[in-house]
This record gives structure tokens, sequence and C-alpha cells, in this order.
């Protein structure tokens, strides 16, 4: 490629005189240009600035871009002294700057050859400007603390290898986390005892009785009699059949086979009418001292009555009788009921909701003189008022109960307790909401034998009648208040 020299002249001013004046002096450098310029060089470069910088370190050489056809034109008046004009000393610095300038595009090509005009605005050690590096520095920096997410190809290996890496990132996140729910909720704990005061109550093992009746209890359909089994034991056998949900006609038909004295079902309400007929009329066929019925509403009703227990010899003995829950028995069955068991002392009607005011007179007409334990628990439809008159006739209770009996006021517990509350141990008066202090006044004051006391949900009590039961009840050994207002319940009782 041919080479063209040019001559450059410089303006040159006279500071010492008052005009200056622009006079052609001889130039001094040549510039050197080196083949035609492409449009690729009229455009100026990215680092334009970063070159410029080391070339002037390097020779103080300076990139100008002269316009169209202009080539690299190298200007350095200053550096070059007159002596090396001569004698050949142009052309020496021409290929000198020229040699250098070949060194630099070489080191410098791949740079522009992979240009990245948003993060290479200039080349590493080219005289970069500080917000460049700046730039440069936190991508690299970036690029370290994150890493890069590896390729992920689809395919069921690589489904299985991802949820194996979440399964257990997802677990150690779990552990890190419960840790620190744990550290927080760390609370320093020290017992209020001394462990050498503190006495502690070993678990006492089941029995060989009740290891038996559980084996006699999963094998139930597989016995065939229950003969010389005592009726104690068959009332036990009976309940845990009943928790099991696993009495049935079969089982029940074994349970009153051989004449027992005592029949206890817990829940008769899977028995229909006609089989709890026919037990019945079996059970009575021989003396029966206890007879307990509990949730019979379903079977037992007034023709059950008439046609198993009316004219029986075997209720003659009947000393215990609990018809809990029987919904469909009236007063007429009440009183069969009653003329057939002469040495009743324990009768329990609760939830009865057909018995009323008349079927209490039939019972207080016959058993005044026996009847020791009274249960109308639940009974709402009765009126305290009008059974008033039956109940002062039982002058041997010890036992009544008189919870959610509708019209029970303090002025007809006053009147009862005046009549029996002599020999009364146990008084049941719960939901009875329109009870206040001055019927608590009245136990106190008549039932000094008083052993166990219920005052559920009496709301209307203050901490006065507490104050006259802790002094007046001096044998009371059981007392519930379940949902009642008071303030100092054991400050009351400590004294007991």
């Amino acid at each position: 490629m041919p080479t063209r020299r040019t001559r450059s002249s410089f303006p040159k001013k006279d500071m010492g005189s008052s005009s200056a004046k622009e006079e052609d002096l001889t130039p001094s450098v040549d510039s050197v240009s080196v083949g035609p310029a492409t449009p690729a060089q009229i455009q100026e470069p990215p680092c334009r600035t970063a070159m410029a910088n080391e070339l002037e370190q390097a020779g103080g050489a300076v990139i100008g871009n002269q316009g169209e056809g202009a080539g690299i034109q190298i200007e350095n008046a200053d550096a070059v002294q007159p002596g090396q004009l001569q004698n050949g000393g142009q052309v020496d610095a021409a290929q000198t700057s020229r040699a250098r300038f070949l060194e630099i595009a070489r080191r410098r090509a791949a740079h522009f050859a992979h240009f990245n005009a948003e993060g290479d605005e200039a080349p590493a050690g080219a005289g970069s400007s500080k917000r460049t590096k700046r730039r440069r520095t936190q991508a690299a920096n970036q690029q370290q603390a994150e890493p890069q997410p590896q390729e992920d190809w689809p395919g069921p290996f690589s489904t299985a290898r991802r949820l194996v890496e979440g399964r257990a990132a997802a677990a150690e996140a779990r552990k890190i986390a419960g840790a620190s729910n744990l550290k927080a909720s760390l609370v320093e704990w020290s017992p209020s005892k001394k462990p050498e005061r503190i006495i502690s109550v070993a678990r006492t093992p089941s029995s060989l009785f009740a290891k038996c009746l559980d084996v006699l209890c999963a094998n139930m359909e597989h016995v065939e009699s229950l003969q010389g089994v005592p009726d104690a034991i068959k009332k036990v056998l009976c309940a845990r059949l009943c928790g099991n949900r696993k009495l049935d006609y079969k089982i029940l038909r074994l349970l009153v086979d051989g004449a027992p004295s005592t029949i206890a079902l817990p829940d008769c309400s899977f028995i229909s009418e006609q089989e709890l007929t026919e037990i019945l009329a079996q059970c009575c066929r021989n003396s029966i001292e206890v007879l307990d019925l509990k949730l019979c509403g379903r079977g037992l009703s007034d023709q059950c009555v008439a046609a198993t227990l009316s004219p029986s010899p075997g209720m003659s003995n009947l000393r215990r009788l609990c018809l809990k829950g029987a919904y469909r028995l009236t007063d007429k069955g009440l009183s069969t009921l009653i003329e057939s068991a002469p040495q009743l002392t324990c009768l329990d009607i609760s939830l009865c909701s057909l018995i009323s005011e008349a079927g209490i007179k039939k019972v207080a007409d016959c058993l005044a003189s026996k009847l020791k334990s009274l249960s109308l628990e639940g009974c709402a439809h009765m009126n305290g008022l009008k059974l008033l008159p039956s109940l002062t006739k039982l002058q041997e209770l010890t036992q009544i109960s008189l919870g959610g009996v509708g019209g029970i006021t303090d002025d007809v517990l006053s009147e009862l307790l005046v009549h029996i509350g002599v020999k009364l141990e146990e008084l049941c008066l719960s939901d009875c909401l329109s009870l206040t202090d001055a019927a608590v006044a009245a136990i106190g004051a008549c039932c000094t034998g008083l052993r166990v006391l219920i005052l559920d949900q009496l709301t209307k009590l203050t901490d006065l009648s507490l104050a006259r039961i802790a002094d007046d009840c001096r044998s009371l050994r059981k007392m519930s208040l379940q949902r009642c207002k008071f303030r100092f319940v054991m400050h009351h009782f400590c004294i007991l």
C-alpha cells in the first residue's frame, strides 16, 4: 500500500508584539495516512476516549477524525526536535509512530471485535472513567454472588432431580425455621416445689379381671351361655358392651338368662319395643330387685308395661327402678308400675316428658313411707307449686333431684325443706334459675346433715350464699357450682 506524506503547518502568534501575525512555518512532523479511509474508519469507535488516553501515554498521539477520506493522522509538534527533521529524521519518526500504532491495534483488536455497548465502554487498563470501573466492578460482584442456574433439560430424570433438590431445600428451611422458633419460645422455668418433695404416682396396671372382661367383650358373639356368672360381673360386662355398642338382642338374652336379680342396661336405645317386651317377660318370671333401663324411650310404652310388668309376681321385691328417658311412658303406665312394686325405695323418672303432677301424686300416695330417693330431673313441664303437696308427703326422702323442674322458687323450696329437709343427704337444684340467696339460707337452716349439694347454673347466687353454706352445712362432702358467678369460692371453704 503506498504511503502518502503531507506537510502540516501550525499558526504561531508573536507574544512580544501588540498584534499577532500569522506566518508560515517549516513543518515539524509528517502526517501519515495508511490507506484510504473506509466507512468503518470514518465512524467514531466506541472506545475513542480510552484509546486516545493510551496513545497519549505512549507517545502523545491523538486519533483524529478529519471527515471523509481522512486516515489516521498523528500530530505532535512539541515532542519533535528540529534536529530530527534533517538527514532523514522525518522518515524515521513516521516509521516509529506507525510501528507503535500497529502494536496498539494488535493489542486491542480482540476488544473491538467483541465489543459490548452496555458493559464494555473501555477495555481493562485503558484509562476508563471512574463510573465505568464502578459499573464493571458491581456487575462482576453480582455475577459472583448470584450463582448461575443450571440448564434444565425436559425429561423425567431432570424433573426427578429438580423435585429432590426442592424437597431437600424445603426440609432445610423448615429445620432452620423450627430452630429459630424454638429459640424464641424457650422460657426459663424452675419448679415451684423441690424435687425431693414431689411424690410421683405410678400408673396402676390393669387388673386380671379387667383383662378378662376385655377378652370376653371382644369375643362375646362366640359365647353360648353365661349361667353361673354372678350378677355383679354381668352388670360390669353389660356396661362395657353398651360402651362398645356391641349389645344386641342375642347377647341381651344371654345376660338375662338364668333368672338374674339385677338387670342394668346403661343404653336401651337400640332395643325395639317387641324385643324389650320379650326380655321383660322373661325377667319377671322370677324375683327381680333392680331394674335399670336407661334411655329406654324407644321400646318402653304403656302397652309394654301392661303386658309384662302389670300383674307380675317377680315385681313384688323390686327395690330400685330407673326409667330415665322413657318419653313414651305416661301417668297411666307409671301408676301400673307403682301398683306392681309396693317395696320400691328408689325411683328415677328423669326426662320423662309425658309424666305430670298426677303421676307424682300416685307415687306419693302409694310410697309415702318407703320411698327414699326420687329424681325428677329434666321434667320442665312440671310446676313446683303443684308438686309441693305431693312431695311433702314423702317424709323418708334422703335424696331428691329437682334440677330443671319449672316453678321452683325460694318460697316453694323453703316450704318443701321444712317438711323433708331433716333427713336429706343429697339435693340437686341445677337449672332452677329463679333461686336466690334466700333459698340457700333455707338449705343451710333445714338441711344440716346434707352431704351432696348441686347448684349448677344458679346465676343469681352471690358470695353470701357461700358464706351461709360454709357456716351451716358442716357435713358437706361434695358440692357443684358450675357456671355460678362467685368471686371468692376458696376463701369461704378453706375452713371446711
